[in-house]
C-alpha cells in the first residue's frame, strides 16, 4: 500500500529517492504489486502508465496496458475506475474476457456506474459508446445517449467535455434542461468553453451556428462568427473545414489573421485540402478564387482552376455546384477528363442538374 500511495504522489515526470535508488510512479507500483499481486488499484494505476501499445513486467509475467486493468477489476470487482479505465481500453466491436466473462466496452462502463453512480467521466464515456436512439440500462434506469451527458454534468458542472456533447446531442432549434435550466446547443458549447477555453470544435460549432453578423458571449469577451474560427484555428490548426468557412467572407485581396500570420482566401482554402485531401468543397471554393491561367500549390503538387474542379467531383461525383464550374471551364471543342472519362462542357452541365 506504501508503495501505491507514493507512487500516486508522483507525476508521470517527477522521481523519488529512497534508500539509494531513484524511483518514478511506475517503478514504485512495481514494487507496490510484487508485494501485494491483489492490489487492485496498483494494478489500475500501473495500466495508466502503461502505453496503449506497451507491456510492463510484474515478477516473470508480461502484462498489457489491458490486461493490467483485467488484473485491477478481478481482484477487485467495485474498482471503478479499473473498469473504466478497461473501457476504455476495449474497441467498440470487441469484448475482453474478465474471469469466466466476456464484457463489452459499453458493459465495462455500466459496471463502473454501478460501482460508482456519481464518477463523471465514466457517465461521458458510456454516452460515447452509444447511437442517438440507443438507451443502456444502469441500474434500475435506462439512460439515453444525450440523458447520459447530462449525468455528468449534472455531477460536475465544470465537465467540459460533458457539456459539449450534450451540444452535439441537440439540433440547432432544439433546447435541453440541465439542473433546472433550459440551454441550447451554443449554449452548451459555452459552458463548455468557459471552463476549457482550449476545445477546438466548440469554437467552430459556435461559429457555424452564428450567423455572418451575429457575436457571442464567452467569458468575459465578445467574438464575431470569423473570431470563433479564428480561435479554434489557434487551439487547432488542423481543422480542414474551420479553413474553408474562414475564407468565406474573405475578398480576393483580404486577409485573415490566424495567430501571428495572415493569410488570404486562398492561402486558406489550400491549408483546408492539405489537411484533408477529400475535403471536395474547400477544392471547388479553392479553385473559385483562382484565373484560368493560374495555378495553385497543394503540397508537392500544382493545380490549375480547372483541376481543382476536377478534383472536387472526382472525391464527391453529386457535387452539383462542382459539375457546372468545372463545365464553365471548359471551351466548346474541349473536354475534361474526370476520373478516366471525357466530358464536353453540355456534359459538365448535364452532370450538374441530375
Amino acid at each position: 500500500l506504501a508503495w501505491n500511495n507514493l507512487g500516486t504522489s508522483l507525476s508521470l515526470a517527477e522521481t523519488v529517492q529512497v534508500g539509494t535508488e531513484l524511483y518514478n510512479n511506475h517503478k514504485c507500483f512495481i514494487n507496490a504489486l510484487e508485494s501485494d499481486p491483489t492490489n487492485s488499484q496498483a494494478w489500475d494505476n500501473i495500466g495508466i502508465t502503461v502505453a496503449p501499445t506497451g507491456t510492463v513486467a510484474v515478477g516473470t509475467v508480461i502484462y498489457t496496458r489491458q490486461q493490467c486493468f483485467v488484473k485491477s477489476v478481478e481482484n477487485d470487482i467495485t474498482n471503478t475506475e479499473g473498469w473504466n479505465n478497461l473501457g476504455a481500453s476495449v474497441a467498440r466491436a470487441d469484448t475482453v474476457q474478465v474471469g469466466t466473462e466476456a464484457y463489452t466496452k459499453q458493459q465495462c462502463l455500466v459496471k463502473a456506474l454501478e460501482a460508482n453512480p456519481a464518477f463523471s467521466t465514466a457517465w461521458i464515456n458510456l454516452g460515447a459508446t452509444m447511437n442517438p436512439t440507443e438507451t443502456v440500462q444502469v441500474g434500475t434506469d435506462a439512460y439515453t445517449k444525450q440523458q447520459c451527458f447530462i449525468r455528468a454534468v449534472d455531477l460536475d458542472p465544470t465537465n467540459s467535455p460533458a457539456w459539449f456533447n450534450i451540444g452535439t446531442s441537440l439540433p440547432a432549434a432544439e433546447t435541453v434542461v440541465v439542473g433546472t435550466v433550459l440551454y441550447t446547443n451554443q449554449q452548451c458549447y459555452i459552458k463548455a468553453l468557459e471552463t476549457d477555453s482550449s476545445l477546438s470544435q466548440a469554437w467552430y460549432n459556435i461559429g457555424v451556428l452564428l450567423a455572418p453578423t451575429d457575436t457571442v458571449k464567452v467569458g468575459t469577451h465578445t467574438y464575431t462568427k470569423q473570431q470563433c474560427y479564428t480561435t479554434a484555428l489557434e487551439h487547432n490548426p488542423a481543422t480542414s473545414q474551420a479553413w474553408n468557412n474562414i475564407s468565406i467572407p474573405l475578398a480576393p485581396t483580404e486577409t485573415v489573421q490566424v495567430g501571428t500570420e495572415a493569410y488570404t482566401k486562398q492561402q486558406c482554402l489550400v491549408k483546408a485540402v492539405e489537411i484533408d485531401p477529400a475535403f471536395s468543397t474547400a477544392w471547388k471554393n479553392l479553385g473559385a478564387t483562382m484565373n484560368p491561367t493560374e495555378t495553385v500549390q497543394v503540397g508537392t503538387e500544382a493545380y490549375t482552376k480547372q483541376q481543382c474542379f476536377i478534383r472536387a467531383v472526382e472525391i464527391d461525383p453529386l457535387y452539383l455546384g462542382a459539375w457546372t464550374s468545372l463545365g464553365n471551364t471548359i471551351s466548346d471543342d474541349a473536354t475534361a477528363e474526370v476520373s478516366g472519362q471525357y466530358y464536353t462542357k453540355q456534359e459538365c452541365f448535364t452532370r450538374a442538374v441530375y
